[in-house]
């Protein structure tokens, strides 16, 4: 069944008062045979340069038992953990999938 794109009255994507949480989103794409992990790109909101961050889903790692962090691998080859909760968009194929709204940045 393809992921479908959904806004509630926050403007938020995926489910009616309340969005799909994104560790359900991101296991539904990791383990549903139907669904290809390179088709998929993820947006991280950056702190330090404030903004958002777009990256491959397949140059994410996923440490398995933890439910609040991925790891990505900085520019200087460190790898980085970043909370689950700074994801604020979900694209397949180049479409939002996924959105949470963002606050003032």
């Amino acid at each position: 069944m393809p992921l479908q794109v959904e806004r509630n009255k926050k403007g938020n994507t995926n489910g009616g008062d309340k969005i799909k949480p994104i560790h359900l989103l991101l296991n539904e794409i990791k383990w549903n045979k139907n669904l290809k992990m390179e088709d998929y790109e993820i947006g991280y909101y950056d702190r330090v340069k404030k903004k958002i961050i777009r990256i491959r889903l397949t140059d994410v790692k996923f440490d398995r038992g933890d439910h609040f962090t991925f790891a990505l691998k900085s520019r200087e080859g460190k790898e980085v953990r970043i909370p689950y909760h700074r994801i604020k968009r979900v694209w397949k194929n180049g479409e939002i999938i996924w959105e949470r709204k963002m606050e003032t940045i």
